[in-house]
């Protein structure tokens, strides 16, 4: 984990240096600088298809929290009701953002919320046993307990490629600050831009913290064969940690839409005000009416979590956050259109360890893609029952 999200940090910093550089206001627009529209296509494309893909992850995720607080029985027992009705809730969500300062005071709202999450889960995970879990493709928790290295132990499943691979996938996942950064560097005032790398720097170091302090309780109380996502019990603790998680996850969910819905706006070359008048909000409407039909639709038939984030974090991903803007860098260093100079030695030329580390970084960023995607497929083709077993239906208990 800490290997993949120092490469994520690494990558920041090129980018962030490029955009102020270049008075970058998108991330296509880093991509145009550097390799033109071809860069621009790789880029954003790569951004809004990753911001579109994390629509139904969001969706499903926040879904698995609701049905667990709610248990069995009622709505919430059909899990396609209660994606149903988290989509159209997203899309509400979103006709009171179009701009991403709408959300600031949430979003400082979301960061103590997540320490307090931090805190619950590094609690109850070191003083509680582990709870009973029946997910139908997960085996029980805290059967095995710890394992110091990879292999040790008599727990075969946890080692199959796929799983690997897909914990991998995670790691690319949760730690894309790519997908957003230039966007947030555009909104800031010209004196404050010039600390965006410091800003990077302490968000970095808040992921590390978070994933450290949730990760390593679980795994040394608890054991490694625990389900993903983990569902605490229905205690105060538990009912709180799902709470903020789906609070957290939705205003993640307006962030991606919102970043959706305006691409749009620019791609259909649409001369839209973002004002608030009754017009402006039906057509705001309408532009976000195709993410989140697709979001639900994507929800609904991809059921299982671990193969939207295998899609999400191959297809999207790596491109989006390591290898899109290392080839971006690459070719505008061997064209010789150098438009800036700060990513750059004193002298505007790369010594041999920075084209190396490119190189390197590159290579990683396409084993990365390959190997995600694959473990994605088999989590969608062959570990997926797609048939309706006794006592189920097709809509609420394999699609839903």
């Amino acid at each position: 984990m800490l290997v993949a999200f120092s490469i994520n940090w690494y990558c920041t910093r090129w980018t962030i240096k490029v955009a102020r550089a270049t008075d970058a206001r998108t991330l296509g627009d880093v991509g145009e600088f550097l390799a033109g529209r071809s860069g621009r296509w790789i880029l954003e494309g790569s951004q809004i298809a990753f911001q579109q893909l994390f629509l139904p992850v969001a969706i499903v995720m926040s879904a698995a929290s609701i049905r667990s607080i709610a248990g069995a029985g009622g709505y919430a027992s059909c899990k396609g009701n209660v994606a149903v009705l988290l989509a159209v809730a997203g899309f509400v969500l979103v006709q009171f953002s179009r701009n991403l300062e709408h959300m600031v005071g949430l979003a400082y709202f979301s960061v103590v919320m997540v320490t307090v999450q931090t805190i619950i889960i590094a609690v109850v995970t070191s003083t509680q046993e582990a709870p009973s879990f029946d997910e139908e493709d997960m085996p029980a928790a805290g059967m095995g307990g710890w394992e110091p290295f990879v292999g040790m132990g008599d727990h075969p499943e946890r080692y199959k490629w796929w799983n690997v691979c897909g914990a991998l996938g995670i790691f690319i996942y949760s730690c894309l600050p790519n997908c957003i950064v230039v966007e947030i560097m555009a909104t800031m005032k010209p004196k404050a831009k010039v600390h965006m790398e410091r800003a990077v720097d302490v968000s970095f170091g808040f992921y590390i913290c978070v994933y450290l302090l949730t990760g390593l309780p679980a795994i040394l109380s608890w054991g490694g064969d625990i389900p993903n996502p983990i569902m605490l019990s229905n205690d105060a603790p538990g009912v709180a940690t799902k709470l903020i998680l789906i609070y957290a996850t939705m205003l993640d969910f307006v962030l991606a839409s919102v970043t959706v819905n305006r691409a749009l706006v620019r791609w259909w070359g649409a001369n839209f005000s973002y004002r608030w008048t009754w017009d402006n909000a039906l057509l705001w409407a309408g532009y976000s009416l195709p993410s989140s039909l697709l979001a639900v639709t994507m929800a609904l038939i991809v059921p299982r979590l671990a193969s939207l984030v295998g899609l999400l974090s191959s297809v999207t991903g790596t491109t989006l956050q390591i290898t899109g803007i290392c080839g971006c860098l690459l070719y505008s260093y061997s064209s010789g259109e150098r438009v800036y100079t700060l990513p750059y030695g004193s002298d505007g030329q790369w010594n041999l360890w920075q084209r190396l580390s490119l190189w390197i970084v590159a290579v990683y960023g396409v084993v990365f893609t390959i190997v995600v995607f694959a473990e994605a497929q088999v989590n969608i083709f062959v570990l997926t029952d797609y048939t309706a077993g006794p006592n189920q239906t097709f809509w609420c208990d394999v699609v839903g």
